[in-house]
């Protein structure tokens, strides 16, 4: 296993930016603050804030799971591909897994569960969803609200 550094976590942030650049989050900011956030609740577990960096650019942009390995390691990729959700092509449109699915495989990832923790947290951090329409805030607050309490061991928040 490879040791990583604030170094690592500096480039992987750099990628996450120039990969998400022009992304916006719901609230109209840059996309890129929220995985830069995430690594940094995630610093002093280097390994985690690279992945934390990067949880998002295999769903969200052209990246692929083995350009991930490539450029920050095997442990690396193994978490993000944990963190991606999978589409599949279920009737006539595209359908994503189920929360619980989801869920599960992120379980049995260390990294990939702090990440998600980290990840759940910055989307719940009220300065953020205060600037979204109540209904959305709700919805999202419900969301990784539910999230949070299935990583503390209740299954049935799904």
């Amino acid at each position: 296993m490879r040791d990583y550094t604030v170094k690592d976590v500096a480039r992987a942030v750099r990628f996450a930016c120039v990969v998400h650049a022009g992304q916006v989050d719901k609230g109209g900011e840059p996309y890129a603050e929220h995985p830069t956030r995430v690594a940094l609740r995630l610093v002093r577990w280097p390994l985690a804030a690279v992945a934390g960096a990067l949880h998002d650019v295999v769903e969200d942009t052209g990246v692929t799971v083995a350009e991930v390995e490539a450029d920050f390691g095997p442990e690396v990729a193994a978490a993000v591909d944990a963190l991606t959700r999978r589409k599949s092509e279920l009737g006539p449109w595209p359908h994503r897994e189920s929360d619980y699915e989801y869920m599960a495989r992120v379980l049995v990832n260390p990294v990939a569960r702090a990440v998600k923790r980290a990840d759940a947290e910055d989307n719940l951090d009220e300065s953020r969803l205060s600037a979204l329409p109540p209904r959305m805030a709700g919805r999202l607050r419900a969301k990784y609200t539910r999230m949070l309490a299935f990583l503390d061991g209740e299954e049935e928040a799904l």
